[in-house]
């Protein structure tokens, strides 16, 4: 799941490239990119075991929080370019970590940005479709995505990302949308029971 959401982030950043003339896709993508703080509600389908699963990020400036539909929300602030999670002390407080998180390995995500140009997109009927072939996620070229579109609100701004991603045991739809721009608050609680 962390993979997907790195990925996702990704994507995001990676689109907001422009090679001289904007199109609206690159505007709303750029105007994500300038953001201050933004939210990102992730919806997948179909996963085994589970159905639908869905959760919430949100970026608040250095503050981060992520939903966890199986347990404790996670709340992070990004300190000199690492991200410390809050943990709950032995007080029942949440404090922040001494420790960074731990890099995900982004080769996978290195591979992911050579594949994307937001040149690849073409907009049908006020969708941003996908252009190229699979998007790999992996080396083995195992993990993929295809069917990527992007809906742009009734404002221009980025509204709702779709895509299919595929593995070696299943296959999940999902679906992003972004909110919030420039409005979205963090407030990090004393404890989980805040």
């Amino acid at each position: 799941m962390k993979k997907i959401i790195v990925v996702m982030f990704a994507l995001l950043f990676l689109l907001s490239g422009c090679n001289g003339k904007e199109n609206k896709l690159e505007i709303a993508l750029k105007n994500l990119e300038d953001a201050d703080s933004l939210r990102i509600d992730m919806t997948m389908y179909d996963l085994p075991f589970f159905g639908t699963m869905s959760l919430v990020m949100k970026n608040d400036g250095d503050l981060r929080f992520s939903s966890n539909p199986l347990g404790d929300p996670t709340y992070s602030k990004i300190v000199d370019g690492e991200e410390y999670e809050y943990i709950l002390s032995s007080e029942n407080v949440l404090v922040l970590s001494d420790t960074p998180e731990e890099a995900e390995d982004d080769s996978s995500s290195d591979s992911f940005t050579d594949q994307l140009k937001a040149e690849d997109f073409s907009e049908v009927d006020g969708v941003w479709v996908y252009n190229g072939d699979n998007i790999y996620l992996d080396e083995e070229e195992t993990e993929y995505m295809t069917d990527i579109e992007i809906t742009l609100n009734s404002d221009g701004e980025f509204g709702t990302m779709t895509f299919v991603i595929y593995t070696d045991e299943m296959s999940t739809d999902v679906e992003l949308t972004v909110s919030g721009i420039n409005e979205t608050n963090i407030v990090v609680p004393e404890n989980y029971d805040d």
